[in-house]
């Protein structure tokens, strides 16, 4: 970082100026670039400018006190904004009242509260099953166990372009980019990559519809003839929006021949709404844009609320009704956690958001 002038003896001294004083951000800027690469592992992100001293709404405030605009939603979290004062009073008073409870073990009523929230405003009258789980990731990777534990096939149909985590396995099944997948891939083998209709990139000539049609046939013609046969798979999952490789609709009747391919095929639809579900695409979830009905749905990220990581399955009977599975988190599903997601989605309700 260049630019930055530090008051004179502060940092020789150590002295820690007092958050919102003049200097205060350069004083921490310091300490911050000078102990992250000390103690936390290397990877290549880059540092942002701004030393983040408190967060409320769509507001951060640095250490001198200065405002930005938070435009990011800390990574699809805070679809209410940050400290939802609702939210936080509820998530305190369950803190309070529950502490933590195992949910395979001590099954408590908030979880039965946000399960029937979750069912009020499903994508589908057909999932009638809750899993919950820690984050996005694991419920991605819960959606995709329920769907080869209930069918008995090994395989997972997904997309080049798709993101469905960072965990090894969620790694497994997304593809987003290869540096991604760098040193995991023989964790690979019962994942099958088609391609994604990113029209942007769309063969010469080719209208936006003929290109999701050509996609379609690509899995009918070319990966279920050579990489894998229609029964070996159990379930096909995608984004309704690939988001992460630079927010992609796909045209619909691509999202109807993949609906039809897995009636055809006896394949688990499953729809990753982590990141569109919520709000975040103008309708609750993303696959409401497209007319069709997922048999599975993964959600994360601003389920919780922005304050409490919470991730869920929805499913419905054939994935999740019959079979045991083993899934799940120590911290899944924590009392907290579902208070403030019953509470987000009260909200949303009540403010029509």
């Amino acid at each position: 970082m260049t630019g930055r002038t530090f008051p004179a003896g502060m940092a020789k001294k150590g002295a820690k100026p007092p958050v919102g004083t003049k200097g205060a951000a350069d004083w921490y800027w310091k300490r911050y670039t000078e102990l992250y690469p000390k103690y936390f592992w290397a990877d290549d992100t880059k540092l942002a400018d701004i030393v983040v001293a408190s967060a409320k709404g769509s507001l951060l405030h640095d250490v001198e006190g200065r405002e930005y605009i938070d435009l990011t939603s800390q990574w699809a979290t805070n679809n209410l904004g940050n400290v939802h004062p609702e939210i936080l009073k509820a998530t305190v008073d369950a803190l309070e009242r529950y502490g933590f409870l195992i949910l395979f073990m001590n099954p408590h009523l908030p979880m039965i509260d946000v399960a029937e929230r979750l069912l009020s405003i499903r994508p589908s009258k057909n999932l009638t099953r809750v899993f919950l789980e820690l984050s996005g990731t694991g419920a991605a990777e819960g959606a995709v166990k329920h769907a080869i534990e209930a069918s008995g096939r090994p395989l997972i149909l997904s997309f080049m372009g798709q993101y469905h985590g960072l965990s090894i396995g969620a790694t497994a099944f997304g593809s987003l980019a290869s540096r991604m997948r760098r040193n995991w891939e023989a964790f690979s083998g019962g994942a099958v990559h088609a391609p994604y209709p990113m029209t942007y990139r769309k063969p010469r000539g080719m209208t936006d519809p003929e290109y999701g049609d050509w996609c379609v046939g690509f899995i009918e013609d070319q990966i279920l003839r050579h990489v894998a046969f229609p029964d070996r798979i159990a379930g096909v999952i995608f984004e309704p929006v690939a988001l992460e490789a630079g927010v992609w609709i796909p045209p619909a009747n691509f999202v109807r021949g993949l609906r039809k391919l897995a009636d055809t095929h006896g394949w688990f639809f499953i729809a990753d709404e982590v990141e569109t579900g919520l709000g975040r695409t103008g309708k609750m979830w993303g696959i409401e844009h497209f007319g069709v009905a997922p048999d599975l749905v993964s959600i994360g990220k601003a389920l919780g609320g922005g304050l409490m990581p919470l991730g869920a399955v929805l499913g419905d009977e054939r994935s999740m009704g019959t079979h045991d599975v083993i899934a799940g988190t120590t911290f899944g599903g924590h009392p907290a956690a579902c208070v403030a997601a019953t509470v987000t989605i009260d909200i949303m309700q009540r403010d029509r958001i």
